[in-house]
């Protein structure tokens, strides 16, 4: 809290240390809010302060923390950091119940993130890449979605990234397929999803299962292709692997995995 009122521009204000939040922390947040409510009208220019107070805001008061990063994105055009924080930001809305707040965020996202995409250098391009593709599915611009999914499997190299790419690239050319009512491509897409190396992202938290969830709802005879996948995952996400098994029982009695999402 001193830090807040005294000096709202810190670094460390930037960072989980530098976070209170309305549930855990109850009327200590609010104190802080207030705080940065003060320091942003003392101050509305000094885009630290800006950076900080969009910190704070995301999970409590999330239309503050966009005017944050609208205010700093204002002040700072040629900066990516700020459409892409603001796309970041947009996408969790697209977790709404409200399938009208999900189609606008979606919209927003898919246009922060293509104004940060234009602004990066490659390396930062490539990592806005899975997250392009997912606003332009949900924002039902598939033509953009191919596009953007296309890139990310043409990707090549060892790098720390490529084995997202190859499997968010892949499950978006199935989603894609799917909408066009082509399963069989859609299938051949999940199996090539599974047939990534891994990352560390992939290692840790394990695949992706929106796609294989869309399948089995539109086509019953898509099991067999699932539980190809899920043993292909094995290969990466060996910390699942009591998981998968669970899934993979699930699948074969004909259900699909509650917490598939």
């Amino acid at each position: 809290m001193w830090l807040i009122e005294n000096a709202p521009a810190a670094e460390v204000l930037a960072s989980p240390y530098g976070q209170l939040n309305a549930t855990l922390d109850g009327a200590a947040y609010y104190q802080g809010k207030q705080a940065y409510e003060k320091q942003l009208k003392q101050d509305p220019k000094n885009l630290k302060i800006l950076e900080n107070a969009a910190n704070y805001f995301l999970i409590n008061d999330r239309a503050l923390a966009k005017e944050s990063l609208q205010a700093a994105q204002a002040l700072d055009r040629e900066n990516p950091e700020w459409p892409a924080a603001l796309g970041h930001l947009y996408m969790l809305d697209m977790n709404s119940n409200s399938l009208k707040v999900q189609d606008e965020a979606a919209t927003n996202a898919l246009e922060q993130l293509e104004i940060a995409y234009k602004l990066s250098t490659d390396r930062a391009q490539n990592n806005l890449l899975q997250y392009l593709a997912k606003a332009a599915v949900a924002a039902k611009q598939t033509e953009k979605a191919k596009k953007y999914a296309e890139k990310m499997v043409r990707q090549s190299g060892s790098g720390w990234n490529a084995g997202n790419n190859i499997h968010q690239g892949n499950i978006t050319l199935g989603k894609v397929a799917l909408a066009a009512g082509d399963v069989e491509a859609a299938k051949q897409y999940l199996i090539k999803a599974g047939k990534t190396s891994g990352s560390p992202t992939l290692n840790f938290f394990g695949p992706d299962m929106t796609l294989a969830k869309e399948l089995l709802q539109k086509d019953e005879k898509a099991k067999d292709v699932v539980l190809e996948y899920l043993t292909l995952c094995s290969k990466f996400w060996k910390l699942g692997k009591v998981r998968l098994d669970q899934w993979s029982a699930i699948v074969k009695d004909d259900q699909i995995p509650s917490d598939w999402r």
